[in-house]
């Protein structure tokens, strides 16, 4: 076994191929770039789109629940029939069947329900 000294240990460490020493610096600053760019990518503010907002509570308006009363009032009073109260009540949008009658085929719209209520 050959005693190698330490000067002539540095140069054979030392002694790298341009082609090698070339290819180490590209993938040193590769890997700095790929680093430099993710850091970014962290640093980068979050484009958050806030969630929809809710849709409004279903009320009841006052108009409908008011005529419907109104309806139930007369019936109670004996001023219209049943026939026509349910009639109203469809018209209104309430899911009332109503007995097929001549008297209930006379009210066919919105327009009529209200001149029964106005008494006209």
């Amino acid at each position: 076994m050959e005693y190698i000294g330490v000067a002539q240990r540095i140069e054979s460490i030392t002694a790298i191929e341009p082609i090698s020493l070339l290819l180490l610096v590209l993938f040193g600053l590769g890997l700095l770039l790929g680093l430099f760019f993710l850091i970014r990518l962290a640093m980068r503010p979050r484009q958050v789109t806030p969630p929809p907002p809710p849709p409004p509570p279903v009320q009841e308006s006052e108009g409908p629940s008011a005529e419907r009363e109104k309806i139930l009032e007369l019936l109670e009073q004996g001023k219209i029939t049943a026939d026509e109260g349910a009639e109203l009540l469809n018209a209104l949008g309430q899911s009332v069947p109503p007995p097929i009658t001549e008297q209930s085929s006379q009210i066919n719209s919105a327009d009529q329900a209200d001149k029964l209520l106005k008494g006209e």
